[in-house]
């Protein structure tokens, strides 16, 4: 999440990789976004798609510093943010860019409808058996996100 947070701060399109997908898959996507760089958590072995590629190791459980020495500029809402791979059952996967917008925006919307506060703190969802599930935030503003958690009505 580290390397996500860091890389959307400066501008770089993030590209998710799902680590059980087939090596098939991986290289194709990897071979279409040609990434320059792929991080990963110095706790997971790497697909024997990503062992070719220029990595770089990130610790996951470091916190992200709002308090950059230089203010960095925020990318434009068009720029690419993130790059979602189709799955591939019908063909080749295709990679669908998100732009800053719609990543502000679907975060505005979230916000809204869960009457986020100040005092929240929100972790995103992820691989289950790579992470342990986290509570995240103060007391009476934790949010636990985890595909495992069943929703409550």
């Amino acid at each position: 999440m580290v390397a996500v947070v860091g890389a959307l701060l400066a501008g770089v399109p993030v590209v998710p990789l799902n680590p059980r997908a087939g090596e098939r898959e991986l290289n194709r996507i990897l071979d279409d976004a040609d990434p320059e760089l792929v991080p990963i958590s110095p706790r997971v072995e790497a697909p024997a798609a990503v062992r070719g590629r220029r990595r770089l190791e990130v610790d996951n459980s470091a916190s992200v510093s709002t308090n950059a020495p230089t203010p960095i500029p925020e990318p434009s809402a068009e720029s690419q943010a993130v790059i979602v791979y189709t799955s591939g059952t019908t063909g080749a996967p295709k990679g669908m860019v998100l732009p800053h917008r719609a990543i502000a925006s679907n975060l505005d919307a979230l916000a809204a409808a869960w009457q986020w506060t100040a005092k929240d703190v929100v972790a995103h969802g992820r691989q289950p058996d790579l992470v342990p599930p986290t509570r995240c935030g103060p007391p009476g503003h934790e949010h636990l996100l985890d595909r495992r958690t069943p929703r409550s009505g």
